[in-house]
């Protein structure tokens, strides 16, 4: 079964995709589609559906001060808090 939704093309050549079919495709602020042309000029959208792998390093940050010791910052922490 397919449902039709009629959307429209704004100023800037953007369009929403209706809440219940992104809801259905579990896309969300930031996915990505391919879009394809068909010959019969209708168009095709997919999502592209990322696999675990495409999240390694997403939560990377640099450390202010450079690299960190863990083992350092331990012994550090534990001094702070026996002087409290």
């Amino acid at each position: 079964m397919s449902k039709s939704a009629r959307v429209v093309i704004s100023s800037k050549g953007q369009v929403v995709i209706p809440k219940y079919i992104r809801n259905k495709l579990g896309l969300h602020s930031g996915s990505e589609l391919i879009i394809n042309y068909k010959k019969n000029e209708t168009l095709e959208l997919l999502p592209i559906k990322k696999d675990i792998y495409s999240f390694f390093g997403k939560g990377k940050h640099k450390a202010k001060n450079g690299p960190v010791d863990v083992d350092e910052a331990i012994s550090i922490a534990v001094i702070e808090n026996d002087r409290n």
